[in-house]
């Protein structure tokens, strides 16, 4: 962070100049060559923003987009300072009986140190933690190749690279960046905003206090054992530990709770290890204290993985049991899967760069 000892209404101006609606720009521009609000900046200033390096894009260049069949684009940047590769997914909703939207799904991190083994990124490792201007520049960039279509971008959810809560302090800026309002600027409701962990139970009662966005969390098995076996930070944070902070959380019958809301419960279904009906019914029991809502996630492969994708029907069966119990469960469909743009399957590791998108 550079201070350019600016007035504050520089700073509004600054503002309006890459995130107001009509504008979004990647890059600095004279006087003369804005309009409305933001008629551009004076010589002395572009002078000072240049000595001390001062970009609007983060640092980042989008470098290729790619889209798959079903309309999902995945975004690719490279990181200037390490040539390291960000992912970014667009996912469009333009359906019957759906207000026309973009959900944006950005990473936190470039690449992950959790481990989860039905997780591509999980294969990186971890290679760096994004800033929080990498984070909101994702979605910038989202807003910008939306701008004038019937698609606006209206929520975001942190489901790409990375743990989020790995990186919780970059993560929270950038949450106060995208919903703080401001003439001219179209700001997110937190209720839009949706962060993904694994369990990191200090990082979790953290979020609780500190924001109002919506708590995921990816649980993906049962038994203690079984969930160690593919997430393994189930071994610092066991499952009852996670269950038992849920349950502090997110009451059952208490739907405001202490965090206004309820837990958004993920569970991918592997065939063979988490899809049976015992496996439904020992979820029931574990959230039977926890005000929550489960998304039964399709699988999507990758080259090398040990795991398939449950059988439809068990899927099926599983979400029946579940609803029967007076659980809230949907089923997410893949998206994006032909061009690895799907849940868990981000991750291209560091790459020169190719050319640039405008």
């Amino acid at each position: 962070e550079k201070e350019l000892e600016e007035p504050r209404k520089r700073a509004r101006h600054v503002w309006t100049h890459l995130y107001g609606d009509a504008y979004l720009k990647s890059e600095w521009e004279d006087e003369g060559q804005g309009n409305g609000e933001d008629m551009g900046f004076s010589q002395r200033f572009l002078s000072k923003v240049g000595e001390k390096r001062v970009e609007p894009g983060a640092g980042m260049t989008l470098t290729d987009s790619r889209s798959a069949s079903d309309g999902t684009t995945k975004l690719i940047f490279q990181r200037e300072a390490d040539g390291l590769n960000i992912e970014t997914v667009l996912i469009p909703v333009d359906k019957e009986g759906s207000k026309p939207r973009v959900t944006v799904c950005v990473s936190s991190q470039v690449g992950c140190a959790m481990g989860c083994k039905f997780c591509y990124t999980g294969l990186m490792g971890l290679q760096a933690n994004l800033t929080a201007g990498e984070i909101v520049e994702q979605v910038v960039q989202a807003k910008r190749m939306q701008r004038g279509t019937h698609l606006p971008v209206t929520n975001i959810v942190f489901m790409g690279m990375g743990e989020p809560f790995h990186n919780l302090d970059a993560v929270l800026k950038a949450i106060k960046i995208l919903t703080t309002e401001s003439k001219g600027y179209t700001q997110f409701s937190q209720r839009k905003i949706t962060v993904s962990t694994v369990g990191l139970v200090p990082e979790m009662r953290r979020f609780a206090q500190e924001t109002d966005a919506q708590l995921a969390l990816s649980l993906h098995a049962t038994t203690e054992e079984s969930r160690s076996s593919i997430v393994p930070t189930n071994n610092k944070y066991s499952l009852k530990e996670v269950v038992e902070t849920l349950e502090e959380l997110f009451p059952k019958g208490r739907t405001k709770g202490s965090h206004g809301r309820h837990v958004l419960i993920e569970y991918v279904m592997l065939e063979g290890v988490n899809d049976t009906t015992s496996d439904a019914k020992r979820l029931v029991k574990l959230l039977e204290n926890v005000e929550a809502k489960v998304n039964l996630l399709v699988f999507n492969t990758f080259e090398g993985s040990p795991f398939v994708p449950a059988d439809m029907d068990a899927v099926k069966n599983f979400r029946a049991h579940l609803v029967s119990q007076n659980l809230v469960c949907t089923i997410r469909d893949s998206r994006g899967d032909d061009k690895m743009a799907a849940c868990g399957q981000l991750g291209l590791g560091k790459k020169k760069k190719t050319g640039v998108l405008g």
